[in-house]
């Protein structure tokens, strides 16, 4: 090979190596963190390291001082932190750069971003509404008739999943019109309440599955039509999550539910204690996490974190000094992220030594949202007085397989470059 063949070569190898290694966020969303769970299985599982963070704050800011809601954020491609709690919030670097106030309403959901940059949230009036981000205006609104508490859930093709106070589950296209919905009042009628106060979960063939304060769980197709639904004998707060082999988890007031895809129970993991009055503190509210090798965690109202293995055994417990309801998020190096009601924030290594990498505990509010991970690796969090955080730490470079391609390429190169060299000197 003649020495202009073998240098055109390396130039073409070298511009093939500089092609920019992409970064998964965990999600099929071009958004870090877009909804509550990360995904349309409420995984609540990251792609993105963490390990760097070591809690301290970027920055805080305050929003609303009287929480409405859990305010669990949420973050796009611009990280770009959005809350709802009367009104809808965007934060960039603690600086609201996006406030919305429906007239006579207030925002009662957690938002959710759709792939073009859409923001959606629920109201108390029953609109769910749709907005540019950029110039903020409202793109439209969508008449559910009732409260919408459910962190709404976007679909592969755009479609947007939420239910009401009413027990209706709406399907929407992105333009706002109903695609299909569905009454669980046909179904059971309720003792007390049929809210629908929990996200939808959907597997791999489309079918959704959700809970209800009407004490049961429910599975609907992709048509929204009827499939099962199953017991639990108490109001269902959690969301349900899904694992890789189609097993949905969900808390209920007795412990971790966990179903096939038929609605079948295969185990229930009890969670009863007993305070020192002799008063029972039973029962996950928060929704489980789950790891890739398929362990779940989950916070419970006796304080504890617990790490279950897929066929229900106990793994590990971690204790706080308060009851948990915020569902965790997990890092992509491991770390769980998760907030109690004992006022303090905390960042857990996700394995049977249990070691506690940081915790923040300098405010006098308790944490019931749910934390996001930026595509940085920031750690975002609001607590009950509606002061939101951004912990960080010193970012250790790292390089990407990329790169470290680029490096074998170049030296490899000069190499090739130098032996030509040695056996061509008279070359210029």
């Amino acid at each position: 090979m003649s020495r202009k063949a073998i240098t055109l070569l390396i130039i073409g190898i070298l511009l093939v190596a500089l092609i920019p290694v992409s970064q998964s966020q965990g999600n099929d969303s071009p958004h870090p963190w877009p909804t509550i769970g990360n995904d349309l299985k409420n995984t609540g599982r990251s792609e993105i390291d963490t390990s760097h963070t070591n809690g301290t704050v970027k920055w805080n800011a305050t929003h609303v001082p009287d929480v409405q809601v859990s305010p669990s954020p949420v973050v796009d491609d611009q990280d770009t932190v959005y809350i709802s709690n009367i009104a809808l919030y965007g934060f960039s670097e603690g600086e609201v750069v996006f406030k919305f106030t429906p007239d006579d309403d207030m925002t009662t959901s957690p938002p959710a971003i759709g792939d073009d940059g859409t923001i959606y949230v629920g109201s108390s009036h029953g609109y769910l509404y749709a907005f540019d981000r950029n110039t903020e205006e409202i793109l439209w609104k969508f008449d559910a008739g009732s409260t919408i508490r459910t962190p709404p859930k976007i679909g592969s093709g755009g479609e947007i999943y939420f239910g009401t106070n009413d027990g209706i589950l709406f399907a929407i296209h992105d333009d706002g019109s109903e695609m299909w919905s569905f009454d669980i009042t046909d179904i059971n009628q309720p003792e007390e309440r049929s809210d629908i106060v929990t996200s939808i979960a959907m597997d791999d063939h489309g079918n959704i599955y959700f809970g209800s304060l009407d004490y049961h769980i429910y599975s609907v197709d992709s048509a929204g039509g009827y499939r099962w639904s199953t017991s639990t004998d108490f109001q269902v707060w959690s969301s349900p999550t899904i694992a890789e082999d189609g097993t949905i988890y969900v808390g209920t007031f007795v412990g971790l539910l966990a179903l096939n895809s038929q609605g079948e129970v295969k185990w229930e993991y009890e969670v009863i204690t007993e305070g020192e009055a002799g008063e029972e503190y039973r029962g996950v509210m928060g929704s489980p996490v789950l790891d890739e090798d398929g362990t779940i965690y989950f916070g419970a109202l006796d304080n504890e974190l617990y790490a279950l293995s897929p066929d229900g055994e106990l793994e590990w417990t971690f204790k706080t000094d308060g009851i948990i309801v915020s569902s965790p998020a997990l890092g992509d190096d491991g770390t769980l992220y998760f907030g109690s009601y004992d006022t303090a924030f905390y960042a857990l290594e996700a394995d049977f030594d249990r070691n506690l990498r940081w915790y923040f505990n300098e405010t006098m509010a308790p944490f019931s949202a749910s934390p996001a991970i930026g595509s940085d690796g920031t750690i975002f969090i609001a607590d009950d007085m509606g002061i939101v955080y951004a912990f960080t730490g010193e970012h250790e470079e790292r390089r990407t397989p990329g790169f470290s391609l680029l490096a074998l390429i170049g030296g490899t190169a000069i190499a090739m470059m130098i032996y030509c060299k040695k056996i061509n000197p008279k070359t210029s």
